[in-house]
């Protein structure tokens, strides 16, 4: 008797002892992809050469992207938009076949082939003011009579447009993280790629707090309660202009050739931030009707945010606001 109650006081003190335990929390920052990243660990060994590996590959896809530059030792988009024809490492061609499927899964809304437009539009909110409507039409007619060629790892510009895959770059280094973080199993932890794209492990069996920000004011319109999801969320934050009392952002909707203003944000949920990131530039261009259909149809949850309140939710959003 006196052994069995020794027994049962063990098995209560490495109960207690489990329900009380604070897990040891490790962050690690990083910049690439033009972003201060975050990444959070809890109760995960090694962290610091985790976070080492998680810097290369954000480093990694964040040079094959670049189209601004050369990148030493690295043939990037910007070397391929200059030279027009070039063999390319396997990781910026599957960054293109990529892009280029999103082009038709969204039926053009997505645009790889903004390269020169988009740099134009940048160029001109940084002085305040709208591009003009001719440079628009030709820039258009200009994407419209180019197209993407490819051979093995031969890839090729048909015509006078610039390639452009800023808007699946981080999305999709992200989720090449994600599938590390996966294949040593890790699954504690919080990944902060600038708002823009975010991974929720779990947090020791705990859910996060993730506020979804105005962006315009810094502050949150909505508090979630989330884990093992991912966040991908196009906003208005940054590289915007206000003009004519309208705002104005670097987001191109790719069928006029001038800026998205439909909404402020927008913020999908799901498992891939490859996805995620091409479905938010491209929804970000959609009218509401639009959008809902798109993402509706692919059984997306997301929210849609406009002037100050919330414009659209998906029904199971209500979910992720229980605590």
């Amino acid at each position: 008797m006196k052994r069995l109650f020794l027994l049962i006081s063990l098995i209560m003190c490495i109960y207690c002892f489990s329900c009380s335990h604070t897990p040891i929390k490790e962050t690690y920052s990083m910049f690439a992809t033009n972003t201060s990243i975050q990444i959070t660990f809890y109760d995960v060994e090694d962290s610091k050469n985790i976070a080492r590996n998680v810097e290369k590959i954000y480093l990694k896809y964040d040079s094959y992207a670049g189209d601004f530059d050369s990148y030493y030792g690295t043939l990037n988009v910007y070397d391929l938009n200059q030279r027009r024809t070039m063999e390319v490492a396997d990781e910026l061609l599957e960054m293109v076949n990529f892009a280029l499927e999103m082009k038709e899964e969204t039926l053009g809304y997505f645009e790889p082939l903004l390269g020169r437009l988009s740099h134009a539009w940048k160029k001109s909110l940084e002085d305040n003011k709208l591009l003009d409507e001719e440079v628009i039409k030709k820039e258009l007619e200009i994407i419209k009579n180019s197209s993407i060629k490819i051979e093995n790892n031969v890839i090729s510009i048909i015509g006078d447009a610039n390639l452009d895959l800023g808007g699946i770059a981080k999305g999709y280094a992200t989720q090449k993280v994600h599938e590390y973080l996966d294949s040593i199993n890790v699954n504690t932890y919080l990944l902060n790629a600038g708002n823009s794209n975010i991974i929720l492990g779990n947090k020791v069996n705990e859910k996060f707090s993730v506020g979804l920000k105005h962006p315009f004011k810094g502050e949150y319109y909505k508090i979630l309660h989330l884990k093992d999801v991912s966040i991908g969320t196009s906003s208005m934050e940054h590289q915007n202009s206000l003009i004519n009392n309208v705002y104005y952002s670097h987001l191109l909707n790719p069928i006029t050739g001038k800026p998205a203003t439909y909404y402020d944000s927008i913020s999908i949920f799901g498992s891939d931030s490859a996805l995620l990131d091409a479905y938010s530039t491209a929804c970000f261009a959609m009218n509401l009707d639009e959008a809902k259909a798109f993402l509706n149809d692919k059984g997306y949850e997301w929210i849609a945010y406009k002037d100050g309140a919330v414009l659209y939710q998906s029904e199971g959003m209500v979910e992720y606001e229980k605590n």
